[in-house]
């Protein structure tokens, strides 16, 4: 096992609404588990360099960036990424809120979801054993704390002080300063970004997918959820990630809201 300490950008994108979406009788609660992993896989497809995923929880990931220097240019950058999170998101809960692959209560309510992104930056211990990568440290541990907030909105990017400082301002949205009470850790000084339009656009005047494609996304997700109910199947992994990574990266059980 190695251990190294760097100064590096943390950021979680969190899915709210999640346990009240799951508690649906048992087979939509299969296609809400099939909806959630498409949000959170097309929030990870949307990251790029130097973002890296660290862990995977059901209606969460946790990313990290490593500082090369330039921690204004990181900052900045993952910034950037962040905001792409919240247009990804927004376009995979259209698509299936537009091309329904039936009339559960799932699949009808996907506009009930909504992204939530908190970022700090900090100095946090690496600790490398095998393929593994565990993140530890103060950072880490204020970025969980401040999922479980006082904010009202079900949608926001909410950055620590430290990043800020770093980042600076998303111009589209609109700011509001914070001091949130951490859990363990006390005052924390934040500065909240509030996306533009929350509610999803309009989609029933918006073009329908082909029948073929609507057909392939019924039997996908259908055959999914018969598989997971005869337990044929494990819980949804991440298709883009490597499936032995994805079994032994360690997961952090994340404050539901």
């Amino acid at each position: 096992m190695s251990i190294n300490v760097q100064h590096m950008a943390l950021v979680i994108a969190d899915i709210s609404g999640y346990t009240r979406f799951t508690k649906y009788h048992s087979m939509a609660l299969l296609h809400a588990e099939q909806i959630i992993s498409d949000l959170i896989e097309a929030v990870i497809d949307s990251s790029d360099h130097p973002l890296k995923v660290n862990k995977l929880e059901g209606d969460a990931v946790f990313f990290y960036a490593e500082s090369q220097g330039d921690n204004y240019a990181l900052c900045a950058a993952v910034k950037t990424q962040a905001v792409k999170f919240f247009e990804a998101f927004q376009a995979k809960a259209e698509e299936v809120l537009r091309n329904p692959v039936c009339w559960c209560s799932a699949c009808q309510n996907a506009g009930e979801l909504h992204l939530k992104v908190v970022a700090h930056f900090g100095e946090v211990a690496m600790k490398k054993v095998k393929t593994f990568e565990e993140l530890a440290g103060e950072p880490v541990i204020r970025l969980y704390r401040l999922l479980k907030n006082s904010l009202k909105s079900s949608e926001y990017f909410m950055m620590t002080n430290e990043f800020h400082r770093l980042a600076g301002d998303v111009g589209d949205m609109r700011r509001e300063s914070r001091t949130e009470n951490a859990e363990g850790i006390g005052a924390v000084s934040v500065q909240v970004f509030y996306p533009q339009g929350q509610i999803l656009a309009d989609v029933s005047a918006a073009p329908k997918a082909g029948w073929g494609k609507r057909l392939a996304q019924y039997w996908r997700v259908n055959w999914y959820a018969i598989l997971r109910f005869f337990r044929l199947r494990p819980k949804q992994t991440f298709a883009h990630l490597p499936y032995k990574t994805a079994q032994t990266t360690q997961t952090v059980e994340l404050p539901k809201v």
